[in-house]
């Protein structure tokens, strides 16, 4: 199958949600993992085996002490942070 694992970076200590599902279903979009930046503000979530298709991914993070809204969207630009999405095969 396939596995999939999303990281980026957002504010240290910020709490980050992935989402995610099948491009052509909107409503079957769900959480896919929460996690927490570490102090450089990394993080990284390993995802289930996927069939094959087509998906949507959006990172949405938290920060209580830079006082950040929810629903902040990192976005793969600077200042708010980056976003990745790799698979990996398994035989």
């Amino acid at each position: 199958g396939n596995t999939v694992s999303f990281s980026g970076t957002a504010a240290p200590g910020a709490e980050v949600r992935v989402y995610w599902g099948p491009a052509a279903d909107l409503s079957a979009i769900g959480v896919a993992g929460v996690t927490t930046a570490d102090a450089d503000g990394r993080w990284s979530i390993t995802g289930r085996e996927l069939p094959r298709g087509t998906y949507r991914a959006v990172a949405m993070s938290f920060s209580r002490k830079l006082a950040t809204r929810p629903g902040l969207a990192i976005v793969p630009m600077a200042p708010l942070g980056g976003f990745s999405i790799e698979r990996s095969s398994r035989a």
